[in-house]
């Protein structure tokens, strides 16, 4: 039986029923959607604080109204209603499937932007996730904070990314210590996990990620014989790759046991036993001397709050000559921390870091910073 698609009429939202929602903490806009960036305005000492569903739906609709500017985005309610908003490219649809979908969003959009999508209370359309993702991260940028709004968020920071040693090792399981048959469904056969260098387009991922360890080991200037610590070396792809390609002895450390596992075999399968070692230990427990340190995608998961532990401890393993070569993903914008849904089920105790903080710890540890 075909469906009837119902084009709802431009929205014209009471401005009285709009000043009421406004008054209410717990209806806070329903798409903030750069995963947070929402109303909070003190709720009346009057009343519930529970919006319905119609003031939900019809305030959500003006903050779309309002902030879509660029790109197209077409949003399907669970009753049929389509509305339009924007115009031009990227073109991304809504779908929002059950009644309570924007309610839910609307307590905490941070988290449950999120975990109302992983429930199926909302889904994209014929364009798919991504070019929603992009109309919504487009007309929803993220706001850096300045001066005292840096207080709360620094807290935050603080209280969610301690990450003690228990802690780390906690974190660490929590995502890389699944299954192996996971992983390989989405990385290259040496299963290197953090970002591939693609010199050109249209290699694969394997080259890519090939290209990254020549790339890595060219600016090391490794030479015969020397000592590299290769903290956070996941399943042994890059210390293997630096032990035969440049005749080094490469110690490498991890906090999953799968890792350490699947590091081992790799460097017995290429006829590296002698050349690599591989520990699960935390870069802060771990006493040696190193004429070169290499870490690939690790940095993310050290934590604000030690980041200048992290170089001196770094400074403290490394020979008076030597040098370090530190990979992470990094962000131009102060966000706060980590997202509160990619936190809680993907990466817990993790963030970007911004190069600002990055070098006030290296600065705070007595090194210096050759190449960026």
């Amino acid at each position: 039986m075909a469906k009837t698609e119902f084009t709802a009429p431009p929205l014209d939202p009471d401005p009285d029923l709009l000043l009421l929602f406004l008054r209410h903490k717990a209806a806070r806009t329903a798409i903030a959607v750069n995963f947070g960036r929402y109303l909070d305005i003190q709720p009346p000492s009057y009343g519930s604080t529970k919006p319905s569903l119609r003031i939900v739906t019809m305030t959500a609709l003006a903050q779309l109204e309002q902030r879509i500017r660029s790109g197209r985005l077409r949003l399907r309610l669970p009753s049929g209603a389509v509305h339009c908003f924007g115009s031009d490219k990227p073109e991304a649809e809504w779908i929002v499937r059950t009644p309570h979908a924007l309610e839910k969003i609307a307590r905490d959009p941070e988290l449950r932007l999120g975990e109302a999508y992983v429930d199926g209370d909302w889904d994209a359309g014929e364009h798919g996730l991504l070019p929603l993702l992009e109309v919504l991260l487009l007309n929803f940028p993220l706001e850096r904070a300045h001066g005292l709004q840096r207080i709360p968020q620094l807290v935050r920071q603080w209280l969610r990314q301690g990450n003690r040693l228990a802690e780390s090792r906690h974190h660490a399981l929590h995502h890389y210590g699944r299954d192996d048959e996971l992983f390989q469904y989405f990385l290259d056969p040496e299963m290197h996990y953090s970002c591939a260098y693609f010199t050109e387009p249209g290699i694969s991922l394997e080259q890519a990620q090939r290209a990254k360890c020549r790339h890595i080991m060219n600016k090391l200037l490794l030479q015969p014989g020397q000592r590299v610590l290769d903290i956070g070396c996941g399943w042994g792809g890059l210390a293997c790759h630096l032990a035969e390609q440049a005749e080094v002895h490469v110690t490498g450390l991890t906090l999953a046991d799968n890792q350490l596992h699947g590091a081992v075999e790799r460097a017995r399968r290429r006829g590296l036993t002698r050349k690599t070692r591989f520990l699960l230990e935390d870069y802060r427990r771990h006493q040696g001397r190193y004429d070169r340190i290499v870490s690939v995608g690790m940095f993310e998961h050290v934590g604000l709050p030690n980041y200048r532990r992290y170089f001196e401890t770094i400074k403290r393993q490394l020979a008076p000559d030597g040098v370090a070569l530190i990979h992470t993903i990094g962000c131009f914008t102060d966000t706060g921390g980590a997202n509160p849904w990619l936190e809680k089920y993907i990466f817990p105790g993790s963030d970007c870091p911004l190069l600002s903080d990055i070098h006030r710890a290296i600065e705070a540890a007595g090194l210096i910073s050759a190449d960026i």
